[in-house]
C-alpha cells in the first residue's frame, strides 16, 4: 500500500533528492522510510503538510482522524481515487 507521501512523489515525478529539496529534509534515508510508511512523527507529518499540502489525516490518521467534510479533500493522485 502506497503512502500519501509516495503517491505525491510519484504523481509529481519527483526523485527522493527532488522531494528532499522541496521539503528541506536532508536525509534521503528518512525520506525513504517516510515513503514506505515507517516512523513518521507528528512533527514530520506537519512538515509534509505545510510543504506539500498533503492533509494531516492522510499522513497520520491516528493523530488527525479524517472528518466527513474533509473526506472530499483527501489527497488523491490525478484522475485517481483515495
Amino acid at each position: 500500500m502506497k503512502t500519501a507521501i509516495d503517491r505525491y512523489r510519484q504523481e509529481h515525478k519527483l526523485t527522493l533528492r527532488a522531494l528532499a529539496a522541496k521539503t528541506g529534509i536532508t536525509s534521503l534515508g528518512t525520506l525513504f522510510r517516510h515513503c514506505r510508511g515507517e516512523s513518521l512523527s507528528a512533527e514530520m507529518a506537519l512538515r509534509y503538510h505545510k510543504t506539500l499540502g498533503i492533509p494531516l489525516s492522510d499522513l497520520r490518521p491516528d493523530l488527525w482522524p479524517p472528518e466527513e467534510e474533509e473526506s472530499h479533500e483527501a489527497y488523491r493522485p490525478e484522475g485517481g481515487e483515495a
